[in-house]
């Protein structure tokens, strides 16, 4: 683990939905997060844009669960995602979420409240130096 990923373990956020509900803005603030095959799911590669606070596709097809679903591999579905949330919510500015930094995009505004929360929790223990 890295030390961000430690340090916003200690704050209780152990992933993307944990960083949204602490540090995104309801109803703007989404994620781009993309999932693999998953054969017992029976679905293929889809990234989804989604948020805690509310249905980004209330469509969406059941297995979606409310959530706007882009198909295919990352290199393709993932700038799909991006350009849809980019739109849809305004987000210009995206960052790789300290949780999973490969699979899942955050506005880089949420990355930057995250990494002030660790900061302002380094300080009042006494480890910023």
């Amino acid at each position: 683990m890295s030390k961000t990923v430690d340090d916003l373990r200690e704050l209780g956020i152990y992933n993307v939905s944990g960083m949204l509900e602490r540090f995104a803005e309801k109803g703007k603030d989404v994620a781009c997060c993309f999932t693999p095959w998953a054969a017992r799911e029976m679905r293929g590669n889809v990234t989804h844009v989604y948020s805690p606070s509310h249905k980004t596709n209330p469509e969406a097809h059941w297995m979606d669960r409310g959530r706007k679903a882009f198909y295919g591999n990352r290199k393709r579905s993932m700038p799909e995602a991006v350009a849809w949330a980019t739109k849809q919510y305004g987000v210009s500015d995206w960052a790789p979420c300290p949780t999973d930094p490969q699979s899942v995009r955050i506005p880089k505004v949420v990355r930057e409240r995250a990494m002030a929360a660790i900061k302002a929790a380094w300080s009042r223990r006494g480890d910023l130096t």
